[in-house]
């Protein structure tokens, strides 16, 4: 055994230091498989950052496209195309579009065949279609849109609300809210109107279900190039995903429930509240708190305490009196200043030139060659825009706050407001005046 020992150890010795050189040497890159990318793993309370969404729109989207024969990955907007000009709201919408393809479109193409041509064309085929929806939006007037249009139709809605549910007289008989609702304003796409277990609510699923699929074929009959649109199995199949997925099943089926509608608004705030610091006002209010409670002297009992407590109101009502009057006169002085560089303000009617035939001259300040009095144009349209003062949002509010039955007098004052200054004297409500810019 004693001569053993020498042996014993040296083999001993001389395995250590191999795993020891093995341990230290540099790891062999193992190929990445589709596998190993499904076990990468983000962290539990990283769900939220760009790098959670940069994962998964990366093994969502990018599993096959633009990975082959690079060693590191490459940037996501050199592999997708672009969405929008923005490379934020890129980011997101891939992330939609990335569990939408995910959730209903791999889990029955994945058993077809392993080929990702099938969602690479979908992807530019939305990508299309959101880059000339953007830029048609850039061209909506969205002073009509959010101020006129919307507001009339909420208007419209308020008012065959409150006359089916609230009626003047109630009648005798028994009625239905629902049916006169849809008798003052029909809408085709929740007609017929289902009553209680009748037969009626399939028929107005059906017919929701093909007013989805009459407006995505218009959409995208509008946005789609001309070679893609003569595709019929193409247009088939994204018309399918936006119609039933998206509006069918994402919007009109999660979107559009209060509890969603709820969770929502209460996580948006909660993120806004977390990144948001505190106001001053809120700081200083807190602070003043505080210092009530600490400064109150502990020898004061009964009327001592009274006359301290009186004398801390009164400076709270000072300081109090004080910032309202500093906001009153900020707000002055800002309507003061607006209006007074109310001049200075572009028009707010488009600018157009009238088409002539003849060619543009180099210089924009030469008169064109023909003097016809036809080919003669001041720059302007025919159609100026619609007054702000004049716009449906007023009508809306009011109707909203129920004035016409709790202050008549309030409306009808603010009424007699707006005609004089759509046609008072120097007309400052009218489109371009001194209000309405």
């Amino acid at each position: 055994m004693s001569r053993l020992q020498p042996r014993l150890k040296a083999l001993a010795t001389s395995n250590i230091s191999s795993q020891s050189a093995i341990a230290n040497r540099d790891p062999i890159p193992q190929p990445e498989t589709p596998a190993s990318r499904q076990n990468l793993r983000v962290p539990a309370g990283d769900t939220l950052s760009d790098r959670a969404t940069l994962f998964l729109i990366r093994r969502t989207l990018c599993s096959q496209l633009g990975e082959k024969g690079r060693i590191t990955p490459a940037p996501i907007d050199e592999i997708l195309p672009p969405l929008t000009s923005s490379n934020e709201v890129d980011l997101q919408l891939y992330a939609f579009i990335a569990i939408i393809i995910r959730e209903f479109v791999q889990t029955w193409y994945s058993k077809i065949t392993p080929d990702q041509v099938f969602v690479e064309e979908v992807v530019k085929i939305i990508a299309h279609c959101t880059r000339a929806l953007e830029q048609r939006l850039r061209n909506v007037d969205l002073e009509g849109l959010l101020f006129d249009e919307l507001p009339e139709l909420l208007g419209v809605h308020v008012h065959a609300y409150r006359a089916s549910h609230y009626p003047l007289h109630p009648p005798p008989i028994s009625r239905d809210p629902r049916q006169i609702y849809h008798s003052l304003w029909p809408l085709p796409a929740l007609s017929p109107v289902p009553g209680d277990g009748g037969p009626n609510a399939r028929e107005q699923t059906e017919n929701e279900a093909a007013y989805r699929q009459l407006l995505v074929q218009a959409v995208l009959a509008v946005l789609l190039p001309t070679e893609d649109l003569d595709n019929d199995c193409l247009t088939a199949i994204v018309g399918q995903i936006f119609s039933e997925m998206i509006l069918g099943g994402g919007i009109g089926g999660k979107a559009s429930e209060p509890w969603m509608i709820w969770e929502g608004i209460t996580k948006i705030s909660e993120v806004l509240q977390a990144h948001l610091p505190k106001s001053k006002a809120q700081v200083r209010v807190e602070r003043s708190n505080s210092d009530v409670v600490n400064s109150t002297p502990k020898g004061l009992t009964g009327p001592n305490t009274k006359s301290w407590r009186i004398q801390r109101s009164l400076q709270k009502s000072f300081w109090l009196a004080l910032q309202y009057c500093f906001l009153a006169f900020s707000a002055v002085r800002f309507l003061a200043i607006t209006l007074a560089t109310s001049s200075s303000l572009p028009s707010r009617n488009p600018i157009t030139v009238k088409a002539t035939g003849l060619p543009p001259s180099k210089d924009h300040l030469e008169p064109p060659e023909s003097t016809n009095a036809d080919d003669i144009w001041d720059g302007r349209t025919d159609q100026t825009k619609q007054p702000i003062v004049k716009m449906k949002i007023w009508s809306c509010a009011a109707n909203l706050l129920d004035l016409d039955a709790r202050m008549p007098w309030l409306s009808a004052t603010f009424s007699m407001l707006q005609h004089v200054a759509l046609t008072g004297p120097g007309q400052l409500g009218n489109t371009d005046g001194m209000i309405d810019k």
